[in-house]
């Protein structure tokens, strides 16, 4: 936001004004300080004394938030690791939170990377292909986590609750009963699962 707000500072000293179908401040900040929040500091420190655009570059870009994203999506590219998995995580659930689907898929696949967190990374990619409105796939990442080698069963309980809702709206009755049920054997106090085989 900074480095934003001096580009058109330094625009307008130049005598050139932004554009009048640039974001106002309510909707920059929206669309902006939610990644940042997550992200804290860290990819601005990364650059801190570089300008990541040319000034009059970064204004020019700003016509939409559609624009506005994929700037930022080029200075993440720059300046974030393959292997930092942690960023790209959570730049996976700031996408998921602004309903930007497709780049949220993007960074969990790449967060995945991480054994440890794969569990978690397969249900988020199965909570947005459910946002796509695709459950087959959702419950491919699923079984994906379920089956995933290298963790106790406790650990993909959630994963199999999961599971057995989707597979109540895709119909499968019998299936779902079976799935709430090996979820009510490994921990009976688990959600509704008690309830919902009552």
């Amino acid at each position: 936001m900074d480095r934003l707000q001096r580009a058109e500072a330094a625009l307008q000293k130049l005598g050139h004004a932004a554009p009048a179908s640039a974001l106002d401040e309510s909707e920059l900040s929206a669309s902006f300080f939610d990644l940042t929040d997550v992200l804290g500091t860290a990819l601005m420190d990364a650059g801190e004394g570089e300008e990541m655009h040319d000034t009059t570059d970064v204004v020019e870009k700003i016509q939409s938030v559609d624009e506005l994203f994929s700037a930022f999506r080029e200075g993440v590219e720059k300046q974030v690791k393959g292997d930092d998995y942690d960023t790209h995580y959570n730049l996976g659930i700031a996408y998921k939170e602004m309903m930007l689907i497709d780049p949220a898929i993007e960074e969990f696949k790449i967060a995945m990377r991480d054994p440890e967190r794969t569990l978690e990374c397969c249900s988020m990619l199965s909570i947005c292909e459910q946002a796509r409105g695709d459950l087959d796939r959702a419950v491919d990442w699923l079984n994906q986590g379920i089956e995933a080698p290298g963790f106790p069963p406790e650990d993909s309980i959630g994963l199999r609750y999961d599971l057995a809702e989707i597979l109540l709206q895709q119909g499968h009755q019998a299936l779902a009963l079976e799935t709430f049920r090996r979820v009510h054997e490994m921990d009976p106090d688990y959600r509704d699962v008690a309830a919902r085989l009552a």
